[in-house]
């Protein structure tokens, strides 16, 4: 990561502490990471949990 990312990752960081957010979005690079973890919490029986 470089300097020109920080700003960015500490806005998100700040937009995901607001009380109004609830959850974000996967982007089609990420699906592998989000087939894991729906995975994981399958197994570990927290399926309902929004990924």
């Amino acid at each position: 990561m470089n300097r020109q990312d920080w700003a960015i990752c500490e806005s998100v960081q700040r937009g995901m502490s607001s009380r109004v957010f609830q959850t974000g979005y996967y982007a089609p690079m990420e699906s592998w990471s989000l087939d894991i973890r729906r995975y994981v919490a399958e197994k570990l029986g927290m399926g309902h949990l929004s990924l």
